[in-house]
């Protein structure tokens, strides 16, 4: 069960200020798989942004090392540990508009092997619920590896673990960004 109320479409399909995903993450090829994830968190709109940077430990920096994680039995198989891989990130600039603020995200191996794991490029977006809590969307692309055989990888079980992974990622930026509403009330409480 997700710690933040996941789901593939929501506010995200009804607001426009910005291109549609696709036209965002470039013309969809036939071998290119996308991703979408969203979560609605306790994270005032105002501090979002610098708390997504801090998440990676990207304050002031743009490029950064993180370690993926892929548990096994997210994937249906034997609970006996978890896939990791180093990734560098990169994170652009913010880009506003009207209420929603996108963050370009890539990620990608930086030794040698990057054929052996997909290059990823998409976006954070942050859209204001209120004025304590956020939705917050990952939307990506990648091209499976490896030609015709990476496509049918992707088919079989390369897109559920690129879908697992994404969701983990999004699991830890909204643990690291989000405000404890206990905490939150209490103090609206104690002010009021």
């Amino acid at each position: 069960m997700p710690l933040f109320g996941s789901r593939i479409t929501g506010r995200f399909a009804q607001s426009k200020p910005f291109l549609a995903p696709s036209q965002v993450l470039g013309r969809l090829h036939k071998n290119m798989a996308t991703l979408v994830v969203e979560r609605e968190i306790f994270c005032p709109p105002a501090l979002a942004v610098a708390r997504i940077y801090r998440a990676f430990g990207a304050e002031g920096l743009r490029e950064t090392m993180h370690t993926l994680h892929v548990p096994f039995a997210d994937l249906g198989l034997p609970n006996v540990g978890a896939f990791h891989r180093e990734v560098l990130v990169t994170l652009g600039e913010p880009q506003r508009r009207r209420a929603l603020t996108r963050i370009p995200l890539t990620w990608r191996v930086p030794d040698g092997a990057v054929f052996a794991f997909p290059m990823f490029k998409g976006f954070f977006e942050v859209q204001p619920l209120s004025s304590r809590e956020i939705q917050l969307a990952l939307l990506g692309y990648y091209h499976p590896p490896f030609g015709a055989f990476g496509v049918v990888f992707d088919a079989a079980l390369g897109h559920r673990i690129a879908e697992v992974t994404v969701g983990h990622l999004m699991d830890e930026v909204c643990t690291a960004i989000k405000d404890d509403p206990a905490l939150t009330s209490d103090k609206v409480a104690l002010l009021g």
